[in-house]
């Protein structure tokens, strides 16, 4: 898995733009997205409700708390 990731980097370095590339690069996109998506409930949690879900499952909770009214 490490020397797979380290010859993307390596094409991607060289300007080789694969498939592979392209999938990397929507995916990080939609990572970053979804980030910025829960960081922005967790504010709302922290200023409306004045506390956050926490545990292992504070992702769904959090989710759920404003996703499922």
């Amino acid at each position: 898995m490490v020397a797979r990731l380290v010859k993307r980097i390596e094409a991607i370095l060289a300007g080789m733009h694969s498939p592979d590339f392209y999938v990397d690069a929507i995916a990080l996109n939609l990572h970053d997205f979804y980030t910025a998506i829960e960081r922005i409930f967790q504010q709302i949690a922290r200023h409306l409700d004045q506390s956050e879900p926490k545990g292992t499952n504070w992702h769904r909770d959090l989710l759920r708390a404003y996703l499922d009214n």
